[in-house]
């Protein structure tokens, strides 16, 4: 590499003066008097002969080129001597103004230093090409370049050029430059060039977000992961990764970087076509893998991940089989908006407690039959989001295989029956709206004990039958079809604290509130609205006079039985209820009457309270209030 560079045979003769032969050639007394005399710093004699000024219309008429622009600005339009005197005076370098310099070209001339570069606070366009250069100290200064070649040098840092902010074009290839320090490269380059270097990663390149052209051939990138620096810069379109380890060593290494930098369109300095893009996305697209995760997170050390989020990366496929160890540690995983169509592959987070998977197109957990409920699939998990998914059949979902599941989302899917939850003995919480189910059967909620909160909205739900639900304190069925009033006996959930059928046909019948609110004992909110002691009387009330009329027209005695059961009492009464007008009665005020009118219409005898065996007693008091 050395022995390549055009002035390292110059840099041999200074320091080995005494030198007859170099590579096989004869070394000249001539020879070595040049080596020897020519400056290693630069000096104001060496930019007479090799600048250029005023260069705003030669840059107009610039050809397509392949050189630098600084040589073809020196060669075409040469800055002239003050006064027409011979550059090479050192009164004429002395009289010229350094600061009109544009253009300055000093390829070749063994330099080992840039330290008077600013005295060119004008400069533009610089090429150092094969010199000495071991750093870039000096060109700090230089604000206004645009162009900046310092090729074929012996530079191992790139410091400090990260302040020319006007900077669009920089060659550094053919030096020494390692990974071991952060390049320091302006975020305003459009095209650069560090071919033929040390590298062996690409750490802050995601910063150019400028860059269009990007030569790295001939480095040592061994691993394909480097391509993820460049995947989120959407200018570039030109990419040369040739002679680098990993373009031997990774299968299918021009569809991984095609895959992964969408916009390119030369690879290698072969055009990169439809068909090539296409294949790509076969081959790598929708792949959940640790590669992925390394992308996304900018490293590759997942063991104290305890939160990922993975949404809209358009994942179908789930593979992190070798990940066991890295990721034990993660609790949650979201992975909304993607096109997965089943959850295998995520078998090995045994401590996943939380997972997200709203707006894909899942219908089964896993199709793996050897999970069960002796061997879970997710053992750990408490909180599963399936909404928006492709869910018709509860029970071919196999949600046996998450017995620790407590909380459950199914809200936007296709669900005509419920059914396949026996498993689901911890489930607390279990959303079901915006669903098809139109009625449930016998054992649609055999085991779930320690259910406590019920979603059932938007469906097609006529008949209540089977809500047998021990534990449960709320139940929402908004926007349902339930009519009739009598359908509402049909509860038997002792512990219901909330209820709500907003927006059902069954909320415009009058004894719908006092239905509820004489039924379940414990009810406190009915669609939002809270339940009052007043009201709860005045419904226990009004049920106690139909149940005398009724009997009234049944041919009643003196002595009248009645099954009354309290606020204070569970269970259900022995009564049963229908639909009744309130305006029965005109004489009655109030929703449900006041005790003064109801005593006004009833018989004049004493009434005789004998309980039914069945019933639970009257409560103390009762009597005197209608006696």
């Amino acid at each position: 590499f050395f022995a390549e560079q055009p002035a390292s045979r110059a840099l041999v003769l200074c320091k080995l003066k005494q030198l007859g032969r170099l590579n096989g050639v004869a070394v000249g007394p001539a020879e070595l008097a040049a080596a020897c005399a020519i400056p290693s710093s630069l000096e104001p004699a060496l930019v007479v002969g090799a600048a250029s000024a005023d260069v705003a219309a030669a840059e107009e008429r610039v050809p397509l080129r392949i050189e630098a622009m600084a040589r073809y600005l020196v060669r075409e339009f040469p800055m002239p001597a003050p006064g027409g005197g011979v550059l090479a005076e050192p009164a004429a370098a002395a009289a010229w103004r350094l600061e009109t310099v544009t253009a300055l070209c000093l390829d070749g001339q063994r330099l080992r230093k840039l330290d008077n570069v600013d005295a060119l606070p004008n400069l533009r366009y610089a090429s150092f090409r094969g010199n000495l250069l071991t750093r870039v100290d000096g060109l700090e200064r230089c604000v206004k370049l645009v162009e900046l070649v310092l090729a074929y040098n012996q530079i191992t840092k790139v410091e400090r050029l990260d302040l020319l902010v006007k900077l669009q074009r920089l060659d550094l290839e053919q030096n020494a430059i390692t990974s071991r320090d952060r390049l320091a490269l302006p975020a305003s380059l459009a095209e650069l060039s560090l071919s033929g270097n040390r590298l062996t990663q690409l750490a802050g390149f995601e910063r150019l977000q400028n860059l269009s052209q990007c030569y790295l051939s001939n480095n040592r990138l061994s691993n394909a992961k480097a391509i993820y620096a460049l995947k989120e810069l959407s200018r570039l379109i030109i990419v040369d990764l040739m002679g680098n380890p990993m373009c031997f060593d990774t299968h299918d290494y021009r569809l991984f970087a095609i895959y992964h930098l969408k916009k390119l369109k030369v690879l290698d300095g072969a055009i990169v076509g439809a068909t090539e893009h296409s294949t790509s996305k076969e081959l790598f697209g929708g792949r959940l893998t640790t590669d992925l995760l390394a992308e996304k997170l900018h490293h590759t050390s997942f063991t104290d991940l305890k939160e990922l989020d993975m949404t809209h990366c358009s994942i179908k496929e789930v593979n992190l089989v070798g990940a066991e160890v890295t990721l034990a540690r993660l609790r949650s995983l979201n992975l909304e908006h993607n096109c997965l169509t089943t959850l295998d592959g995520l078998f090995i987070l045994h401590n996943l407690k939380v997972l997200c998977v709203n707006y894909n197109r899942v219908a089964v957990v896993t199709r793996n039959e050897s999970y069960n409920e002796r061997r879970p699939f997710l053992p750990s998990l408490e909180v599963l989001h399936l909404a928006h998914n492709h869910v018709s059949d509860l029970a071919a979902l196999r949600l046996c295989c998450l017995p620790k599941l407590r909380s459950l989302f199914l809200q936007n899917n296709c669900i005509t029956k419920v059914d396949g939850l026996a498993a689901l003995t911890e489930l607390r919480e279990l959303i079901l709206d915006r669903n098809r189910v139109r009625s449930l059967h016998a054992g649609a909620f055999v085991g779930q004990r320690h259910l406590r909160e019920l979603h059932i909205e938007e469906n097609r739900i006529k008949d209540l039958s089977f809500f047998q639900l021990p534990s449960l304190r709320h139940l929402y069925l908004a926007m349902n079809r339930v009519t009739d009033v009598s359908e509402l006996e049909r509860l038997d959930l002792p512990l219901l604290q909330e209820i709500s059928f907003a927006n059902t046909p069954v909320t415009r019948k009058r004894l719908y509130r006092p239905t509820l609110v004489a039924i379940l004992k414990n009810l406190c909110v009915i669609d939002g609205v809270e339940v009052t002691e007043e009201e709860r009387e005045r419904a226990d009330h009004y049920f106690f006079s139909q149940q005398h009329q009724q009997h009234q027209q049944h041919g009643g005695s003196a002595a009248v039985q009645y099954d009354v059961t309290p606020a204070g009492i569970q269970g259900r009464p022995p009564y049963k209820l229908a639909a009744m007008q309130f305006e029965s009665d005109p004489s009655l005020g109030g929703p449900y009457g006041s005790s003064s009118a109801l005593l006004d219409n009833f018989p004049p005898y004493s009434l005789v309270y004998q309980p039914n065996v069945n019933a639970p007693l009257p409560p103390p008091g009762v009597h005197q209030l209608y006696q």
